[in-house]
């Protein structure tokens, strides 16, 4: 089957060392000040959608689980317009698994990218919506996008195969 994801057809494989040291939450460090680290999926997918974000927010993390704060209700919302329930439908995942107090860097999304990818195999969905730029250069960093890495204006309304 070829696809974005066939990592055997592309002649590569996803990176375990960069030039920061292994790829592992040990070389990251987010954990140690998260209150819930490594934020693993949650929805139940009903529908077969995969959203990605950027990183759990700090309310994310209090509560354990995304789309707790003000952007999770405003893409409730969103959702809804369209006839899909943010929680039942799709199944969710953020980029960078544990909570920063910055913008996710380039080694913390390759950190977190193995987890990412593993999700996308697990569950094959039909459909994934990237919320950020961290989540789009998650998605395309690396051996995938050789092209400029711009801003995330530059993809959006795009659609990846």
């Amino acid at each position: 089957m070829r696809g974005f994801f066939d990592t055997a057809q592309l002649g590569t494989q996803t990176p375990y060392k960069s030039e920061k040291g292994f790829l592992s939450c040990v070389s990251c460090g987010l954990y140690k000040n998260a209150k819930t680290p490594k934020m693993g999926p949650y929805g139940n997918g009903r529908a077969g959608i995969l959203v990605i974000s950027d990183c759990p927010t700090a309310a994310d993390d209090a509560k354990g689980m995304l789309w707790q704060g003000r952007e999770g209700s405003y893409l409730t919302t969103l959702y809804q317009k369209f006839g899909v329930d943010l929680f039942e439908d799709c199944i969710s995942i953020p980029a960078v698994m544990c909570c920063p107090s910055h913008p996710p860097t380039a080694h913390e999304l390759a950190c977190c990218r193995q987890k990412v990818e593993a999700v996308i195999r697990q569950h094959k969905p039909k459909l994934i919506i990237l919320h950020g730029a961290s989540a789009i250069m998650s998605v395309l960093n690396g051996h995938r996008w050789k092209g400029r890495q711009s801003g995330i204006d530059t993809w959006r309304g795009w659609t990846i195969p």
